[in-house]
């Protein structure tokens, strides 16, 4: 007796379903309509949506590495417009394109390791950078149509500063902190050289300095030690030559210096009067002119210091003319006496009196 085996009945019948069910997709169109689930897994593949006209307009997948996911969208003539993924080291970046699949901006994370945001021209070189240093700083960099730098902003060791060139890659100005804690602003001449700097001086207070073509500081004017105003001028040896300002009773002055910055000429204002004071090469004081309570005078002095002649106004309102040794003692006196007279008197060399003549009759 023949037994009939149930396998190949389930095998038959389940072959003539299959035939029906492929007899029935022949005649549908290719789209198999909507699909509902709760997730597609694709291993080391990619999702692509086609448009209408059967161009890619979107993919979603692996990479060729077969390691690193990306997401891609197109335009209708099939040019890359977007790529979102992850990089070589595995750091993830967003790229936009233009029409003709030139690259216009970039944002993700740069070479080292640090946030970054970029854009680029229709020719593909970079304008813009707005990102973080590898110090951990922000920065923010602007470029022209050659790629060269015209805009710096970032962090130094004194603080923010930001920084202009030229179209020739030159610095141009910065603005900024300084080494003082103050703001600062610079500029500079198509050579790179700084011409003139505003900002806080190592006073506290505020302060213009002035460079010749070659970078030297040839003038300066601020706030002093004391908190007063001052204006000096400098030869391109870095010696100061003159200096105008106020000193620390408030009272105005002004001095001059040879070209090694030895003082040479002084004018100031000493108890509310008024000074000038001329010295030799040795900065060792040689002649005096100023005022007291009685007139002017004028001291004349040697190489040592010790007072030779001096010519001034005596307390009754007469004029004098005294001369002294070369060891500071009084040897002459030409003036008027206490009454209005001519007094001529002589002294030995030790200032004691000897010969005297009054100009009464």
């Amino acid at each position: 007796m023949k037994y009939i085996d149930i396998k190949s009945v389930i095998i038959g019948i389940l072959g003539t379903v299959l035939i029906f069910v492929l007899m029935g997709a022949s005649n549908q169109d290719k789209n198999l309509g909507d699909i509902e689930c709760k997730s597609i897994t694709v291993y080391g593949g990619s999702i692509i949506s086609i448009n209408n006209e059967g161009v890619p307009s979107t993919i979603l997948g692996t990479g060729d590495d077969g390691k690193q996911g990306f997401l891609a969208t197109f335009n209708s003539d099939g040019e890359k417009t977007t790529y979102l993924g992850s990089g070589e080291k595995g750091d993830g970046y967003l790229k936009t394109f233009n029409a003709t699949g030139n690259k216009t901006s970039f944002l993700g994370t740069n070479g080292e390791g640090t946030g970054s945001l970029e854009t680029y021209n229709s020719s593909k070189v970079r304008t813009c950078v707005v990102g973080t240093s590898k110090n951990g700083d922000g920065i923010s960099a602007i470029y022209n149509k050659g790629s060269e730098p015209m805009f710096f902003l970032g962090k130094d060791d004194y603080g923010c500063y930001m920084v202009t060139f030229n179209n020739d890659k030159k610095i141009t100005s910065y603005i900024g902190s300084n080494e003082y804690s103050g703001g600062s602003i610079v500029t500079y001449n198509n050579n790179s050289k700084k011409t003139t700097e505003f900002g806080t001086n190592k006073h506290g207070g505020g302060g213009i300095e002035n460079y010749n073509a070659n970078g030297d500081l040839i003038t300066r004017i601020g706030t002093n030690y004391y908190g007063e105003g001052g204006i000096e001028t400098i030869n391109t040896n870095g010696k100061p030559t003159t200096t105008l300002g106020t000193n620390i009773n408030g009272d105005g002055g002004i001095a001059t210096y040879s070209a090694d910055g030895k003082v040479t000429v002084s004018m100031k204002t000493v108890e509310k009067v008024g000074a000038v004071a001329t010295y030799n090469s040795n900065e060792n004081l040689s002649a005096v002119i100023s005022s007291t309570d009685n007139g002017g005078y004028l001291n004349i002095l040697n190489s040592t210091g010790k007072t030779t002649s001096i010519l001034g106004e005596t307390n009754n309102g007469g004029g004098i003319f005294q001369i002294f040794n070369e060891y500071g003692e009084k040897i002459s006196h030409l003036g008027s006496s206490n009454k209005g007279d001519g007094l001529i008197l002589l002294y030995d060399r030790y200032g004691e009196g000897g010969w005297g003549e009054s100009g009464i009759k």
